[in-house]
C-alpha cells in the first residue's frame, strides 16, 4: 500500500477487498511487512465463517480511505487460488518468492530491502538533541506615580497686641499750668489707637520627595521540556513478522523495545529530615516499596559517634558504617540499607536505599565521583547532580524514587510536589539498577 509507514499498519485490518473490476474477493485479515516497517504482503480472507487467508502482494493495491477498500490489480478467480497462509505464519525468504512466482512479479532489489540487506560495512544516524538556551527581555510589571495635593489645615499662634487708654487725672491749682481765658468753651479731642494682627504667609521648603529606581537580581528556574533523539536497533532475520488484527506484531514492536529502556528516577530536595520523613511515609501508602525510596543528609551527629560507628568496607574511599533506625529518626527508619558514610572533600552522611549501594560500592565512570559520580551514575546529567551535591552541603535532603511505568512516576512527582520538595526532576536509570 503507498506510503503509510509501520505505526499505521493495523488500521487497514477488516478494510473490504476488491479486484481490478471491483468485484468482492474478502476482507484483509492480516499484512507482513518488510525490514523497513512497509507493508510488504496482504492477507486476504476469502470466506465468511470458514475461509482461507490468501496472500498478495502490496506493491500495486490501492487504498480507499472514505469507503474503506482496498483494490487489487488482480482477478478474484487468480486472488482465491493464490498461496494460503494462517495470520500467524512468518514469511521467509522461500515463501516469499513462492507467492511472487505465483503473481509472476519479480523479487525485490537488495537496495528496496532494509538497510542491513544493502551490504554496507558502515552506517551512521545522526541523533540530535535540543537545549535550552534561557534568554532575558524587559517587561513592565507595574509603576510608581507621585501627584503632588494640598492640604488645608487650620494653626493656632498667639501674639500680644497693644492699644491706648485714656487715664483722667484731677490736679490740685497749685499744681495745674497756666490756662486759657477763663470761662470759654473748649473742646480737645484725643485719638486713641491699638494693635492689630495681620496675617500673612509665606512658602517655604520642607522637605523634598525623590523617587528613583534601582536595579534588584533574582534567581528564578526555568523549566522547558526539550526532545532528544535516540536509536534502536533491531537485529532481523530473513523473515517478517505477520501483522493481524488479534496480534498487531509489527506494529507494536517499537512500543516494546522503547519500554525496555530502564526504569526511572525521580530525585527531589526537601529542606529537613522532617519532611522528608513525611515524603517516604506517604511514598509508602501510595505502594513505593522500601528499595523503591532512597534518602542521603549531611549526618549531624558528632565526630566521635560517627568514628565509633564507621568501618572501611566501601571502595573509591568512601568510609561507610552501620546505622540504627532510631539514627535518623522514626519516619525513615523503615528504609532499607541505611548506612554512615563520610566521603573525602564532602563530609559525613547518612544514606538509605539504593543510593547507599551506589555510593559506597558502585563504579562511576569520568571524571565525577562520590554523590555527583553516584547521581551520575543513576542517569541524572552531571551538572544536575553537582547542584544536588551543592544542596546536600547546606543541609538539605536528598531523596529519589525509582518508578517503573510512567504512571508510577506522575504519583511520585504529585507526593513530592503536594509536600513541597524542592527541585524535581526525573531521569531513565540507564546503568544496571541497584534495587534487589
Amino acid at each position: 500500500m503507498k506510503n503509510e509507514n509501520q505505526i499505521d499498519l493495523t488500521r487497514f485490518i477488516g478494510h473490504r477487498v476488491v479486484d481490478r473490476t471491483g468485484e468482492q474477493v474478502g476482507t484483509l485479515e492480516c499484512l507482513w511487512s518488510d525490514p523497513t516497517g512497509e507493508p510488504a504482503f496482504l492477507g486476504v480472507k476469502t470466506g465468511w465463517l470458514v475461509g482461507r487467508t490468501h496472500v498478495v502482494p502490496a506493491e500495486a493495491a490501492d487504498v480507499s480511505e472514505g469507503s474503506r477498500t482496498i483494490r487489487l490489480p488482480y482477478e478474484a478467480s487468480r486472488i482465491k487460488e493464490a498461496p494460503s497462509y494462517e495470520g500467524e505464519t512468518q514469511l521467509d525468504e522461500t515463501t516469499e518468492r513462492e507467492v511472487r512466482r505465483f503473481y509472476n512479479i519479480s523479487a525485490r532489489r537488495p537496495e528496496q530491502r532494509s538497510s542491513q540487506s544493502t551490504g554496507q560495512e558502515e552506517a551512521r544516524v545522526q541523533l540530535s538533541q535540543e537545549e535550552v538556551k534561557v534568554g532575558k527581555r524587559q517587561v513592565e510589571y507595574g509603576g510608581v506615580r507621585l501627584r503632588k495635593i494640598i492640604r488645608t489645615e487650620t494653626v493656632n499662634q498667639p501674639v500680644e497686641l497693644t492699644r491706648e487708654e485714656i487715664v483722667i487725672e484731677r490736679v490740685p491749682a497749685g499744681e495745674a499750668r497756666a490756662g486759657k481765658q477763663a470761662f470759654n468753651q473748649e473742646e480737645v479731642y484725643i485719638p486713641l489707637r491699638r494693635e492689630e494682627a495681620v496675617v500673612q504667609k509665606e512658602s517655604r521648603v520642607t522637605e523634598e520627595v525623590r523617587a528613583r529606581k534601582q536595579t534588584e537580581t533574582e534567581k528564578q528556574t526555568v523549566s522547558a521540556q526539550v526532545r532528544k533523539e535516540d536509536v534502536q536497533i533491531e537485529r532481523g532475520g530473513g523473515s517478517r513478522q505477520p501483522v493481524s488484527g488479534s496480534a498487531p506484531r509489527a506494529s507494536q514492536q517499537p512500543q516494546s523495545q522503547g519500554s525496555q529502556r530502564g526504569r526511572k528516577s525521580v530525585f527531589a530536595i526537601a529542606k529537613s529530615e522532617e519532611q522528608a520523613g513525611r515524603i517516604a511515609q506517604e511514598l509508602k501508602s501510595a505502594g513505593f516499596s522500601r528499595d523503591d525510596i532512597s534518602v542521603i543528609f549531611a549526618d549531624k551527629r558528632t565526630a566521635r559517634e560517627f568514628a565509633h560507628e564507621k568501618n572501611t568496607k566501601a571502595p573509591e574511599g568512601a568510609t561507610t558504617g552501620a546505622v540504627s533506625g532510631g539514627a535518623i529518626g522514626g519516619a525513615l527508619g523503615w528504609l532499607a540499607g541505611i548506612g554512615a558514610l563520610t566521603i573525602p572533600g564532602v563530609g559525613p552522611f547518612v544514606a538509605a536505599g539504593p543510593i547507599m549501594a551506589a555510593l559506597s560500592g558502585a563504579a562511576v565512570g569520568g571524571t565525577a565521583g562520590g554523590i555527583t559520580g553516584a547521581l551520575v551514575g543513576s542517569g541524572i546529567p552531571e551538572y544536575e547532580a553537582k547542584r544536588y551535591e551543592g544542596r546536600l552541603k547546606e543541609g538539605n535532603v536528598l531523596i529519589s524514587v525509582h518508578s517503573d511505568s510512567d504512571e508510577e512516576t506522575r504519583r511520585a512527582k504529585q507526593i513530592l510536589e503536594r509536600n513541597g520538595a524542592e527541585d524535581i526532576s526525573s531521569a531513565h536509570e540507564e546503568t544496571v539498577s541497584q534495587r534487589r
